[in-house]
């Protein structure tokens, strides 16, 4: 059995910062920001556009939540993310799309303890119904649609 070789060598250097806080006893907030660079340094290049980025992965990200607790048994929160471009590969066929645009979505939660054994939590996920491609595949023939607006109802029963 022979041992897989890699035709290309990449690198990949960015970083990433985040912080999270109490802005009051009952409010937090976590946001973060990521910032990626990644090249191919030897072999062929693979991006459609003839650069040496390859495809796959968004150069930039960028999330934000915060949760507050308006009571003790009541607890509300909100998020954006942001998600860059992401680029194919060049083996693509024609039609297939080069790129993937970026884009944001908002999220939210509203949760309420009803007694010591019961808690529900409906959250609401892409709330403005956006359309968006959250993934597309080496060459360009598959993508994945973003989510659409969902709404998720749990019950967490404690024993």
């Amino acid at each position: 059995m022979t041992e897989p070789v890699a035709v290309r060598q990449k690198a990949r250097e960015g970083y990433e910062l985040s912080a999270t806080g109490n802005l009051t006893p009952d409010w937090t907030i976590i946001a973060g920001y990521t910032q990626q660079h990644a090249t191919v340094t030897e072999g062929q290049n693979v991006a459609q556009d003839g650069s040496s980025r390859p495809g796959l992965h968004p150069e930039t990200c960028l999330y934000a939540v915060d949760a507050v607790s308006g009571t003790s048994d009541l607890s509300v929160g909100g998020g954006v993310r942001y998600v860059g471009s992401l680029r194919r590969g060049s083996d693509g066929a024609v039609g297939t799309p080069d790129h993937t645009e970026g884009y944001w979505v908002a999220d939210a939660k509203l949760g309420y303890r009803v007694n010591s054994n019961l808690d529900l939590q409906l959250n609401m996920y892409n709330l403005f119904d956006t359309d968006y491609v959250a993934s597309i595949n080496k060459s360009g023939y598959r993508y994945h649609p973003g989510e659409p607006r969902t709404f998720m109802l749990t019950a967490n029963v404690h024993f």
